[in-house]
């Protein structure tokens, strides 16, 4: 695997069928785009996101198939870095796509943005993507309740990260 720049010709209409259902969408992006997703609205999406600093990668398998995206920006007052909106090819969950792209990110954040620590988010209604993040190294940091409503549902969110990387 490795990870590459995320080309919007070449991939939005890859990583738009992977996620097919609101709730899961809601997951996902938190509802910071629309569902479904269409191409403009990503578009808009990423431009915001790289002007907060924000890079899109996709991973790509030995096949040259896109099989993961996420976001990653650092902040350079804290000094951490953070992987946003991870997703795996429904195709590839399960079976260690998302640890060895996380793995990827990890060490693109730590050699080449120099950053102290990498964190992410996930929701409490995602207890499978908790539970790969936890299998990628990660751990819980904070959990802040009833952060996200979906619905009728309030979701906690839980902030993980590399405990190799925990200030003591």
């Amino acid at each position: 695997m490795k990870l590459r720049a995320f080309d919007i010709d070449m991939d939005f209409e890859v990583i738009r069928n992977w996620i097919t259902d609101e709730r899961t969408h809601a997951m996902w992006s938190a509802n910071r785009i629309g569902f479904p997703m269409e191409r403009k609205d990503f578009e808009d999406f990423l431009k915001r996101q790289k002007e907060e600093g924000d890079n899109a990668f996709a991973a790509e398998n030995e096949d040259g198939r896109i099989v993961g995206f996420f976001l990653y920006g650092k902040n350079g007052e804290t000094m951490e870095g953070m992987l946003k909106f991870i997703v795996v090819d429904p195709e590839h969950r399960g079976k260690g796509t998302a640890q060895e792209m996380l793995h990827l990110a990890a060490e693109y954040a730590f050699e080449k943005t120099g950053t102290a620590a990498v964190h992410l988010n996930v929701f409490s209604a995602n207890p499978r993507a908790k539970r790969c993040y936890e299998k990628a190294g990660f751990r819980e940091r904070n959990t802040t309740l009833g952060a996200f409503t979906y619905k009728e549902e309030k979701w906690d969110r839980i902030n993980m990260i590399l405990p190799s990387m925990i200030q003591s």
